[in-house]
């Protein structure tokens, strides 16, 4: 009858052992985006690019909508589908080709955003996902941990605050990195609705 803390002892320790791995796993990636996303903000390249295709798009929609002020980013992986008369060349296509003549110096604008390729391989919905785990798991240890430490009379509840209270205090700067990360992600706005 009643709570058993030894019945708690099996997950805990689950939850250890399998910590580090996580971390190592999750750490770089919400490194990975908190840069990229800096990169893209400060690149002033890339801003330039933005503003050309911009122009490109009020000048081609002249008279249909009038002049944008800005553009959905979605609408970016439309510029290769959109055909000139020839049925050959894209918008993308010419987009690059002035670049190449009248704006060389943007041409490169990739050099300032290095980390937005790894980046876009991240799977967000995951990465949010094995962070809430991990978080919940912090949680939820935690609390089982006070509970304990607070009803010592329950079998095996010394042991169990024994083993997994120092485990505790040792990953609370972890887990306040993990925490910080997220909310530079989502301060940032990387662009995802999944990390709302």
């Amino acid at each position: 009858s009643g709570i058993n803390a030894e019945w708690l002892l099996r997950p805990g320790v689950n939850y250890q052992k399998k910590f580090d791995e996580r971390v190592r796993t999750i750490t770089p990636k919400l490194g990975c985006l908190v840069r990229a996303s800096t990169e893209v903000i400060k690149s002033e390249k890339l801003k330039e690019l933005l503003t050309i295709i911009l122009a490109f798009g009020n000048y081609f929609n002249y008279g249909k909508r009038g002049n944008a002020l800005g553009f959905k980013m979605e609408t970016l992986t439309k510029l290769k589908d959109t055909k000139a008369a020839d049925n050959k060349t894209t918008l993308i296509m010419y987009i690059v080709q002035t670049l190449e003549v009248m704006f060389t110096d943007v041409e490169n604008f990739i050099d300032e955003i290095p980390s937005v390729q790894q980046a876009a391989k991240i799977a967000l919905t995951e990465l949010k996902s094995d962070v809430a785990e991990l978080q919940s798991g912090y949680r939820l240890l935690k609390k089982e941990v006070e509970h304990m430490a607070k009803n010592p009379q329950l079998k095996g509840a010394p042991n169990f605050v024994q083993i997994f209270n120092g485990f505790l205090k040792g990953i609370d700067a972890t887990m306040d990195e993990v925490e910080q990360l997220m909310n530079e992600i989502k301060k940032k706005k990387v662009p995802t609705a999944t990390l709302r």
